[in-house]
């Protein structure tokens, strides 16, 4: 997922690219930020090239204590620097149950009930476009979490007309 979402990485990788990072924000200033998964806590600084993917691209303080971050970063003399951030972001996929207007509700492939999957002009569409979205189409979309049953869709990848 991570690939799909800022392809931009691979140009900063270098030698001392780490694994991704997923955790929960645990603490935020200016220039730094502290994730906290299962296997502790791990601050990582943030600089002016660290690429912040929340809906869109946005600056550090337009995260919040308690986003699920995902992130990729690389070791310095310094201490881990953040490349690319990644917050409240995953892919939802499952069929359409549902169209109206800017939105559509699915019932998630996972089986995990229904959600409600809202685009706008800013959403991209690789397969297909809005008029594709029909009942019983099967849909797979990347966007921001906005709850545990909605997500703002950015990026819609596949719609399968069933």
């Amino acid at each position: 997922m991570l690939a799909l979402l800022l392809p931009a990485i691979a140009a900063q990788a270098d030698d001392h690219l780490q694994p991704a990072m997923s955790g929960k924000l645990v603490a935020l200033d200016d220039n730094s930020i502290s994730v906290r998964n299962d296997t502790g806590a791990r601050t990582f600084r943030v600089t002016r090239e660290t690429r912040i993917w929340r809906g869109a691209y946005v600056n550090i303080h337009h995260l919040h204590l308690g986003d699920d971050i995902d992130l990729q970063y690389r070791a310095s003399a310094s201490g881990p620097v953040a490349l690319a951030i990644w917050a409240n972001t995953d892919r939802w996929a499952g069929t359409i149950t549902r169209v109206t207007g800017t939105r559509v509700e699915i019932a998630m492939a996972d089986g995990l009930g229904r959600a409600t999957i809202l685009f706008d002009r800013n959403t991209i569409f690789n397969q297909g476009e809005p008029k594709n979205l029909r009942v019983g189409s099967f849909l797979e979309v990347v966007g921001l979490v906005i709850s545990k049953d909605r997500m703002q869709a950015t990026r819609v990848l596949h719609i399968d007309p069933r």
